[in-house]
């Protein structure tokens, strides 16, 4: 099944100061290096979405689904 990829604005950072990933607006995990930032990639759908690897959390029916920053925060809202 042939997928297409997300725009670079509907990720979001999420981050713990020892690694991070990007959170698609579609609840996709496209980019995760795990245990640290210069570990290999768990999930690297943002490179190659047949082979990179990808998580997703989403409702079963029809969504609308926006996420932002908490202001003036790295907090993740969605």
């Amino acid at each position: 099944m042939a997928q297409d990829y997300n725009r670079l604005e509907e990720y979001g950072l999420i981050g713990n100061l020892e690694t991070c990933a990007l959170i698609g607006r579609d609840g996709s995990l496209n980019w995760c290096c795990f245990p640290r930032l210069e570990s290999l990639s768990v999930f690297a759908a943002l490179l190659d979405i047949n082979r990179g690897g990808h998580f997703h959390l989403r409702p079963r029916d029809q969504y609308h689904a926006t996420q932002t920053y908490i202001e003036n925060t790295n907090i993740l809202e969605r």
